[in-house]
């Protein structure tokens, strides 16, 4: 999907934070299912509430996907893991270094119990 297609999202009422520095995070928005802005043809709307991650990278960056839930970007040498989890009521989205040490937490907050965890 293109990044034009994303609409910047401002005010402190989203309930996401950098849970590591507790500084506020950019949000965007991701076009409505159906809206031809990006979506490829034969996607279909989804029926379930959808929690993803999207990261932004120069050209020259190789990005990968090394598990479930995680990418992996290198550029000029320097790699970064980006991770997706949940916790009892919420989900993160990590920025961990090569040796597996949170640098950046962002934490959204859902307003109900999740029944299986997956942040260790």
């Amino acid at each position: 999907m293109p990044a034009a297609a994303f609409t910047r999202l401002d005010g402190d009422d989203a309930g996401v934070v950098d849970a590591h520095s507790g500084q506020p995070a950019l949000r965007w928005a991701v076009p409505p299912a159906g809206s031809n802005s990006g979506q490829a043809a034969g996607d279909e709307p989804a029926d379930m509430p959808f929690l993803g991650i999207a990261v932004v990278v120069p050209p020259r960056a190789t990005v990968s996907a090394p598990g479930r839930s995680r990418l992996r970007v290198v550029d000029r040498g320097r790699r970064v893991d980006i991770a997706l989890c949940t916790s009892a009521e919420g989900a993160h989205v990590r920025r961990l270094t090569a040796v597996g040490a949170v640098t950046a937490d962002l934490y959204i907050g859902l307003g109900y119990p999740i029944q299986s965890p997956t942040c260790r």
